[in-house]
């Protein structure tokens, strides 16, 4: 597990390996200007994550937050993994999105998607920094401040605290690390080594939500404005199956320090992964649409209860 417990040195970044709500005004993530870097004639997806359904009822949690007078204080937290809703047409903001090459018929590997010796497409999403506050954290990429964030494997990633604050930024899932940054000591920057989907928590304020980071090769994925609008653009022809993907906003259980017994921090339901085929032709604008709805998070939620029910420490 990497760690960090000072000021950082001058000398490269350190790799992880191993096992705010956003504003109305602000655009998708992720649209791609064409390139004509790999000799290809490209696709664009653009389309929209929506609600249907009755509203789901998320509940506040409690949590023990730091004092301003000192000690930790115990106080009612909103749930930071709800659905960004946006009435009245029913779009979701911050659901992540992206494609998965389909293998070709017959074979059991993933087709190259940019010819051996080429450039490979351009990578347009913003230097991804996340900041710790003791309200929780927030994902900064470009003008967008949420809990979501899409980065390169290997590129640097810029973590710091508050103003007289302390981070230490846990991730879990497809990379585990705990970097710790001191007051006054950030911005640090870290790698992470790994594809995949990472979570992100303050250990110093475990109740106070948490924040997701994608970790890609290719640049063919998007995070969803306010309105639940997406765009993915100068995509390889071929066929691809669409991922949408939100965290779950159900508290699964809890981990407990050992020796007191004491709550450390709050374990969530599984995620929601949804995905759909998708066929691209060179030259052509797909549109789609996405459907989440209280029904597909429930059914995650009765798995998990019917997986914890055999478990004789119950929380």
């Amino acid at each position: 597990m990497a760690a960090l417990t000072s000021c950082t040195p001058a000398g490269p970044p350190e790799m992880a390996s191993g096992a705010a709500v956003p504003s109305p005004e602000t655009s998708a993530i992720g649209t791609i200007l064409p390139s004509t870097a790999t000799g290809i004639a490209t696709a664009r997806l653009r389309g929209q994550v929506i609600w249907e359904g009755p509203w789901p009822h998320v509940e506040h949690f409690t949590a023990a937050v730091p004092l301003p007078e000192g000690g930790i204080g115990i106080r009612k937290v909103v749930n930071g993994n709800a659905p960004r809703l946006r009435r009245p047409r029913r779009g979701i903001g911050e659901v992540l999105v992206w494609l998965e090459k389909v293998p070709a018929e017959g074979t059991g590997e993933v087709p190259q998607e940019v010819p051996r010796g080429g450039r490979g497409p351009a990578w347009p999403h913003p230097p991804v920094r996340v900041v710790g506050t003791p309200e929780g954290l927030a994902v900064h990429q470009g003008e967008r401040q949420g809990r979501m964030g899409i980065i390169r494997r290997g590129e640097a990633l810029s973590i710091e605290a508050a103003e007289g604050n302390w981070l230490a930024l846990r991730g879990r899932g497809d990379a585990f690390f705990r970097w710790v940054v001191p007051p006054g000591c950030g911005p640090v920057r870290r790698r992470i080594d790994r594809t995949g989907l990472v979570e992100l928590a303050n250990d110093l304020a475990a109740d106070m939500g948490r924040a997701y980071l994608l970790v890609r090769d290719d640049p063919y994925a998007a995070v969803t404005a306010a309105d639940g609008s997406f765009a993915i653009d100068a995509v390889p022809p071929g066929e691809y199956d669409l991922v949408a993907w939100h965290p779950h906003w159900k508290v699964a259980g809890q981990e407990r320090d050992p020796e007191n017994m004491g709550r450390i921090r709050y374990r969530f339901a599984p995620p929601l992964r949804q995905r759909q085929r998708v066929r691209l032709t060179a030259g052509e604008e797909l549109e789609v649409r996405i459907s989440l709805s209280d029904k597909d998070f429930g059914e995650l939620s009765a798995n998990t209860t019917a997986a914890n029910s055999s478990d004789s420490c119950s929380d």
